[in-house]
Formats: structure tokens, C-alpha cells, sequence
């Protein structure tokens, strides 16, 4: 088994899970999940009309589910940066930083 993956948070990452309520119990399982192999069940972003979210990759809460978490995989550094997590939608209709 490899080593997981060390997560990192940004800002915007913190004020999404903050709006989550209940949900913040799932979120906390599904990064964990994500940093013991960030490319199972994650799918590749890239450029949706006028947003560019190259480099990004995204992962559905369930696989019926609205909600994502929006993340990249940095292997040299051996981490995760997780970015963003909401409703499908709003995730992907705006660019995002890795920046804290």
C-alpha cells in the first residue's frame, strides 16, 4: 500500500465546508478517501465555456450526487489541494487558486 497523499487546504476550501452543516462529516471521510489515491473515481477538468480549470480534478460525493469537491493532485510535492467543494454547478462555473 503507498503512502497517502498529505492533504492541503485553501481558504476557499475552508468557507465552502463551513457552508456544508451536516455534511462536513462526509467531506472530512471523503479527503481522506481522496489523499489515499486522489485518481480513484475523479475525473480530469479542464476548459467550460469561459472558465479554465486545467490541472483541476473533481469528485463526486456519491455517485448520484450534486455535490463535488474540486482538487489538485501536486506529485512532487506528494500532496492534495483541495479548493473547493459545493454544488456541481456553482463548482465548475468559476476558476479557482491553489493559493492559501
Amino acid at each position: 500500500m503507498s503512502t497517502p497523499y498529505q492533504p492541503r487546504y485553501t481558504d476557499s476550501f475552508r468557507e465552502c465546508v463551513n457552508k456544508l452543516g451536516r455534511k462536513r462529516k462526509f467531506v472530512e471521510g471523503l479527503v481522506r478517501l481522496i489523499c489515499a489515491d486522489p485518481y480513484v473515481q475523479s475525473h480530469p477538468l479542464g476548459i467550460s465555456g469561459d472558465v479554465d480549470l486545467t490541472g483541476f480534478r473533481s469528485r463526486h460525493f456519491e455517485r448520484t450526487s450534486k455535490y463535488v469537491i474540486v482538487f489538485q493532485v501536486r506529485e512532487e510535492e506528494h500532496e492534495v489541494v483541495f479548493v473547493a467543494v459545493g454544488l456541481h454547478d456553482d463548482m465548475y462555473s468559476r476558476e479557482w487558486s491553489t493559493s492559501a
